[in-house]
């Protein structure tokens, strides 16, 4: 597989990757990190990286590409970070030529059938690209590794030093020793806009914990009239399982006619599991779905969550 995509991205004259819908640091930079290792060892191509702004990530990489319908028809595809098409965040994305995929991601049943190098126990997908560019031996040039790290490091967040993969220290180390500042990849990693604290203290009021769960429920309106977009205000479930005890934290945000669950969980709970049940997935320890406001049954998730945490 790493040969296959070297020769497919070495044949391609245009370029294109994509981060996923409300992207996150892992998709960014990760999508930018590669950008800057392709366009290092091939000057020569036209290469985008598509997808929407997210303003704590334009600050740190600048927005992303424009690229005209052409360029994306006629292009090699590169997708990361996600395992969906309906999850890209460029709907160009189905008229490509050819796909190809880094992820890190459990694959549901409306995965992308193009081909892909996927670990599922990797911390971030940053993690998976960079391995992949070592192992056919392309230069990474330090701007590229500390987007890398800038991804791992937003990725990490998610987890606490009690769950956080086995491999997290072998992988910063290497990032680190190809010249990654950790220091101020954490800090980008951990920037907060100055209103997400009004918005956390709104979090800790709303949270109901009980049987073993943690969940609260926000409307549009609780973090637009804050200001706060919905990719901020809907990642917040790591800050709420660092303020609560419970196994599993389940962070329902409204967006757009849709109600999306960012899942968080310590100990041997799996809400992988929880959110696969309800058509979604992620990780064994951070996943969501997304449902359809019409059909949406709060109590229906919160009941099999606490039946899942009394197994």
């Amino acid at each position: 597989m790493d040969t296959l995509f070297l020769d497919e991205i070495k044949k391609a004259d245009i370029i294109t990757i994509y981060s996923h819908h409300f992207p996150d640091g892992d998709a960014v930079g990760s999508a930018m990190g590669l950008r800057i290792v392709l366009a290092k060892a091939f000057p020569e191509k036209k290469i985008f990286v598509l997808g929407e702004d997210v303003k704590k990530w334009v600050r740190v990489f600048g927005p992303h590409d424009a690229a005209s319908d052409e360029d994306v028809a006629n292009s090699l595809g590169i997708i990361v970070d996600h395992s969906e098409m309906r999850r890209c965040g460029d709907s160009r994305v189905a008229t490509v030529r050819q796909l190809i995929r880094f992820d890190h991601h459990i694959e549901g049943p409306d995965a992308y059938t193009c081909p892909a190098i996927c670990e599922v126990d990797a911390v971030s997908a940053s993690q998976v690209v960079l391995a992949w560019c070592l192992r056919v031996g392309l230069e990474v040039p330090k701007e590229a590794v500390q987007a890398f790290l800038i991804a791992f490091a937003d990725d990490s967040v998610q987890y606490t030093p009690a769950n956080r993969p086995i491999d997290y220290e072998k992988q910063l180390k290497i990032m680190i020793d190809l010249g990654g500042d950790f220091a101020s990849a954490d800090a980008n990693a951990r920037w907060k806009d100055p209103a997400d604290n009004a918005y956390e203290e709104l979090l800790l009021k709303r949270k109901v914990e009980e049987d073993g769960i943690c969940y609260a429920f926000m409307e549009d309106n609780d973090y637009l009239s804050l200001g706060i977009s919905y990719p901020t205000a809907g990642v917040k479930s790591s800050f709420l399982l660092a303020h609560s005890s419970a196994r599993a934290v389940l962070l329902f945000t409204c967006c757009a006619g849709e109600i999306r669950l960012s899942a968080r969980s310590r100990d041997d709970y799996s809400v992988e599991a929880l959110c696969a049940h309800f058509g979604g997935g992620g990780h064994e320890q951070a996943a969501g779905c997304i449902f359809k406001a019409e059909d949406f049954n709060l109590q229906q998730v919160i009941d099999e969550a606490k039946r899942r945490a009394k197994l």
